[in-house]
């Protein structure tokens, strides 16, 4: 489930970016960092979605709809405008932005063992007869 996961937003982000990638008349630098922006992110929500298996897949998927959309166009559409230097820089740099967040970790994940619940549970019933006895206070943060 988690592959398929990656595979659509990875499709999704492919389409998205390949489209917006050229942007506004004589702005074109502007949708290379839109383009860059939703590859990165949706490499990222992949990652955090599923793990190391969606964000592969993402970026799988991401790679083959992208130049499927440039080299290939469905019913004759036109992607790309010849001797376009920004989809070179493009179709280079985005799989680099989708690779991105694959290549951190974020912390160490703890498991949760019931030792550790009951040393927790401990501490705060603890806490409480403190608290009930007058000799401890509850801190409340605003």
């Amino acid at each position: 489930m988690r592959v398929v996961q990656g595979l659509l937003v990875g499709a999704i982000a492919a389409v998205a970016a390949t489209l917006t990638h050229l942007g506004p008349v004589d702005l074109p630098y502007v949708g290379l960092a839109l383009a860059a922006t939703i590859v990165f992110t949706g490499a990222w929500f992949a990652k955090e979605l599923g793990g190391l298996p969606a964000g592969l897949a993402y970026l799988g998927i991401y790679i083959v709809v992208s130049f499927v959309m440039v080299f290939q166009p469905l019913h004759n559409d036109v992607i790309i405008l010849a001797d376009n230097p920004y989809t070179v820089v493009w179709l280079y740099g985005g799989p680099i932005f989708a690779l991105l967040p694959l290549l951190f970790r974020r912390g160490k994940k703890t498991a949760v063992t019931t030792d550790t619940l009951e040393t927790e549970l401990v501490a705060s019933s603890d806490l409480v007869a403190k608290v009930e006895e007058g000799q401890g206070e509850l801190e409340t943060s605003q």
